[in-house]
């Protein structure tokens, strides 16, 4: 009897070992390649904490980190710095996200709830203060802004507005 449970338990234990083609850990096509990895460099400034990020296009991201845009080429150097903060009307106050859109720069400013939209010259183009509450995230999309807005009222959970 001892030796049937014996055999038993090694059977389980060799079943649960045996390596199956179908498993997910063999399954390689879900892994996700890589293209490029660099290292952002402070050749210009120091960089902060990193608040927000995006791409402009191929060869240029945007880092949005201590109310400073920061912007890179594809290989981590610092290229140019704005420093926007302030209360003129072209300026932002406290800036939490930042989007690309049509070689456009869309910053939202959560402490006077504006989305101000800057050409690649940092030229403002317009502000845009439609919203009335705090936002969690937004995207541009075909001349049209959508708020994902943060609740707490009884408004929406998305909010769209024109931009033109």
């Amino acid at each position: 009897m001892n030796k049937l449970i014996c055999i038993y338990f090694l059977i389980i234990m060799c079943s649960c070992n045996s390596k199956n083609s179908n498993s997910y850990n063999d399954d390689k096509s879900k892994l996700v390649s890589l293209k490029l990895v660099c290292n952002v460099e402070e050749n210009i400034d120091v960089l902060g904490k990193i608040d927000d990020w995006c791409f402009i296009n191929d060869s240029t991201f945007i880092i949005l980190s201590s109310n400073k845009i920061y912007f890179y080429d594809k290989y981590g150097k610092q290229t140019n710095i704005w420093n926007k903060e302030g209360q003129a009307p072209d300026e932002y106050i406290h800036p939490s996200l930042v989007k690309s859109y049509d070689n456009n720069i869309y910053i939202w400013c959560d402490a006077t709830l504006r989305l101000l939209k800057y050409d690649i010259n940092e030229k403002l183009q317009f502000v845009f203060d439609a919203q009335k509450n705090g936002i969690k995230d937004f995207i541009i999309h075909n001349d049209q802004v959508i708020f994902y807005n943060t609740g707490g009222s009884n408004s929406s959970i998305l909010s769209i507005f024109n931009l033109k």
